[in-house]
């Protein structure tokens, strides 16, 4: 568009307000950058110091985590009187023992254990005579074996330590007990000879004495204190608070799950959830930097807990300065373009006639595109026939040419020889006049008059023959003319008549293939793949088509946008054909894909069918059991079967095919056939191995099977079963997780006559067994971690008051939450039976 209407001074103007504009936004940019990139960097020297300081604590309290522990004790026994009765064990220590009292020798203490029982302290009592070992103030049997199986330091448990012939003094130690920490007093009673044991949660004597855990991390190591100076500190193992200062105020998840994901330095606020957008804090949000870190000594995690004090400056007057300066730019700018709408409405008119050849083009028919694309094809044939006739045409006349030529050399060669006739001719007289010149010459000396009488003569004699001679050539050559206009006459006319024997013949084939597209019904789309010179042929007479009438030239703008809308839309069109032909050899290529799928839904279909369906579980008051299966996306052949034998006996059952698709998914219902076969024999595990895998070696086409049996009895607890390559159940009871039986490598279906060997336990009231398959200690993560045994015998070891059902939630959420989006690779299947009570 050309600025005509506009003057010179809007246009400068406007150049220079722009540069001006330009040059202040960049300005304001790049302040507004700096103080971006100096927040950022003073939130990354924030964190970055947080995080060096939480890595010097990791350092020191990995190193120094025992004499921690002692010093803080110290600390304690150092407090004075009034500082003692605030916590119920230092208060009894200060009332009976410290203080001046008959139970302070070491007397008779029955009446002073009276206050224990009052503050419902826990207490372990051992009698040196009868040997005897009570714990009072616990009900929880769970929590005395735990409490009994403390131990110090050293590594010497509670229960040896309180045995021990020689008297105890009456002094403080530390017991440690998996995630709990304790405070014990050790007193000996001399008048009932007996050791006596006193607990406290070390943590609560900790907040009841209200001791500052800084000093005891500046006593460690005096450089904490100064980086200690405005921290907060907690310590967790597994989930519950070990230590933790005052100042520690955040509510977190201290599972450990939470704290896992956790670790590493952070922003978060006051509820303890991870800031994202730093920048958009203020001083009144109460964040802080939050640092957690694994201790690897005590297998704990430390959190520290620093006040963020960096906040983001404010930028409002670059804002308003930016806004401003946009605002002034778009007013300059709408007084700009009011002038140039003003100069150009003629062209907005000219916009209008260019939109409405636009729409009639876009909204042409389908149809109507067609038939023009196919006059346009036919047009291209007719000027191509044309073409190749004026060829032909060309092709004869140059054969003609070369006729003439032939024939004109002939002619040529005869007129060559006259020629020389008459050269020779003139040789003759020109020789005539030599002689006469000599008699003439010898004539000389006798007469003047005689001898210019003899000149005369031959002169005159010599002129006739001359003229003689070319008479002569100028009738050949006239001649020769004459010959070659008769001769390219009739080259001529033979080659018009050619030319239009060919035209004819092609009009007449052109109308014979009209009549034949007419007939046929054609498709109106040419079929064969066009020139490039076709398809340029083709796009511009439908844009001249387009273009009649409407005054706008083909080689203008508007020409040629139409001429590329005509090109996307013919280019699209003649395409479509390609692409089907493309979709139906890429369809006739995915047929055995699909195949193959469809063995895999059907393979699949069959396995699952395996499975027993939750109307075909059988039922029991005394046994509380649960099983769920993950099929992977590759059919890799886990099963299990759950059956009721008679009345008093159930069956579990679980088993893995050595192979996948079909062969997998066949063997499963071969395996579930002999099992049910055994099943009704009423034969031992052992026996039932044996049995099955007797007739699974004498079957073709089947994989060998991993296969574990077990039969739990509802009367006594008792459970026996079998294990043949598959991987060992884990038994839950009072002594904690534990394997059921040794793994093998005797798979079904490879040796016949192996034989096997029979497991035993039993299973007390809430004691549980947990079957599975290799699929679960197989999961990997994004990391290509497993998921491991330790984190399921974790799952196991925390299982006490879980149903059957909720141990298999739980192990199948910690699975997805480990595996993330990444796919099953291998079949997950779990088991899990649990004794509610013995059946009479």
């Amino acid at each position: 568009m050309k600025l005509q209407a506009c003057s010179k001074v809007i246009t400068l103007n406007a150049i220079g307000f722009t540069l001006c504009a330009a040059g202040s936004l960049f300005t304001l940019s790049s302040a507004q950058q700096s103080i971006d990139d100096t927040y950022k960097n003073k939130v990354q020297s924030a964190i970055s110091s947080a995080n060096s300081d939480l890595i010097h604590y990791v350092h020191r309290i990995d190193n120094d985590y025992y004499q921690l522990v002692n010093m803080s004790l110290s600390n304690v026994l150092s407090l004075n009187r009034e500082v003692y009765l605030k916590d119920p064990l230092l208060s009894f220590f200060e009332r009976n023992i410290r203080a001046p009292s008959s139970y302070s020798n070491g007397e008779y203490l029955k009446y002073a254990l009276d206050a224990l029982n009052y503050y419902k302290i826990p207490y372990a009592c051992y009698d040196l005579k009868s040997k005897e070992l009570e714990v009072f103030g616990i009900k929880d049997e769970k929590l005395k074996s735990r409490l009994l199986k403390a131990h110090t330091q050293d590594g010497a448990t509670l229960e040896d330590l309180i045995k021990q012939p020689s008297a105890l003094t009456q002094s403080f130690s530390i017991m440690y007990s998996g995630s709990d920490t304790y405070l014990c007093l050790k007193i000996f009673d001399q008048g009932a000879n007996k050791n006596y044991y006193v607990f406290s949660s070390y943590l609560s004597v900790l907040e009841n004495t209200n001791l500052d855990v800084k000093k005891i991390f500046s006593d460690i190591d005096p450089m904490m204190q100064d980086i200690l100076k405005d921290d907060a500190v907690m310590i967790v193992r597994r989930g519950q608070t070990v230590f933790k200062t005052n100042q520690f105020d955040l509510k977190l998840d201290s599972h450990l799950n939470n704290l896992r994901s956790m670790v590493g330095v952070r922003i978060v606020d006051s509820e303890g959830n991870k800031v994202s957008d730093p920048t958009k804090l203020s001083s009144s949000d109460n964040a802080s930097i939050l640092g957690v870190s694994y201790l690897r000594s005590i297998n704990s995690y430390i959190i520290l807990k620093r006040p963020f004090t960096t906040y983001y400056e404010s930028d409002s007057l670059l804002l308003i300065a930016r806004i401003a300066l946009v605002i002034l730019c778009l007013v300059f700018m709408g007084l700009i373009t009011r002038e140039i709408l003003r100069a150009y409405r003629d062209d907005k008119r000219e916009f209008k006639h260019v939109a409405s050849l636009v729409n009639r083009l876009t909204n042409m028919p389908y149809d109507t595109f067609l038939v023009k694309v196919n006059e346009a094809h036919q047009a291209y044939l007719e000027h191509k026939a044309k073409q190749n006739a004026a060829a032909s045409t060309a092709d004869t006349l140059a054969e003609g040419a070369k006729t003439e030529a032939s024939a004109a050399s002939a002619t040529s060669d005869a007129a060559d020889a006259n020629a020389s006739a008459s050269a020779n001719a003139t040789d003759s007289a020109a020789n005539k006049n030599v002689a006469a010149n000599e008699n003439a010459t010898a004539a000389k000396e006798g007469s003047t008059a005689d001898t210019t009488a003899a000149t005369a003569n031959s002169n005159n004699s010599a002129q006739e023959d001359k003229q003689q001679a070319l008479e002569s050539v100028e009738g050949i050559a006239k001649a020769v003319d004459t010959k070659l206009e008769k001769d390219a006459k009739e080259h001529i006319d033979a080659a018009k008549a050619e030319t239009e024997s060919d035209q004819v013949k092609a009009d007449n084939d052109d109308e014979g293939a009209e009549h034949i597209d007419e007939n046929n019904d054609i498709s109106l789309m040419p079929t064969e793949k066009l020139s490039e010179e076709a398809i340029n042929f083709i796009e511009n007479y439908i844009l001249e088509d387009l273009l009649k009438n409407s005054g706008v030239e083909a080689d203008s703008i508007t020409g040629e946008a139409l001429l590329g809308t005509i090109h996307i839309a013919l280019s699209a069109e003649l395409k479509s054909s390609q692409q089907i032909s493309e979709l139906k050899t890429e369809f006739k290529n995915r047929i055995p894909i699909f195949r193959k799928e469809g063995q895999f839904i059907a393979a699949r279909k069959m396995l699952l069918n395996t499975l027993p369906s939750e109307d075909a579980m059988p039922s029991s008051n005394f046994v509380d059991f649960a099983a769920f299966t993950v099929p992977a996306r590759e059919l890799s052949g886990n099963f299990y079967l759950i059956r009721r034998i008679d009345e008093n006996n159930l069956a579990f059952i679980i088993g893995d095919c050595c192979s996948i698709g079909i062969k997998a998914a066949y063997t499963a219902t071969v395996i579930k056939t002999l099992v049910d076969e055994a099943l009704r024999l009423s034969l031992d595990p052992p026996n039932m191995m044996s049995y099955i895998n007797d007739r699974l070696c004498e079957e073709r086409n089947v994989a060998s099977v991993g296969l574990f049996i077990s039969i739990i009895s509802e009367m006594t607890g008792n459970v026996i079963a079998c294990n043949a390559g598959h991987t060992s159940p884990i038994v839950i009871d009072d002594n904690g997780p534990h394997f059921m039986c040794e793994p093998n490598d005797k798979r079904l279906g490879r040796n016949q006559g192996e034989t096997f060997e029979l497991s035993k336990c039993y299973l007390a009231n809430n004691d549980m067994v947990l079957l599975y398959s290799q699929g679960i200690v197989n999961v990997r993560n994004s990391n290509d971690e497993l998921f491991g045994m330790e984190r399921l015998l974790d799952h196991c070891d925390n299982s006490a008051g879980l149903r059957a059902d909720e141990l298999i939630i739980r192990i199948l959420n910690d699975i997805k939450q480990h595996k993330g989006k990444r796919p099953f690779r291998e079949d997950v299947s779990l088991i899990s039976f649990k004794q509610l009570r013995i059946r009479f």
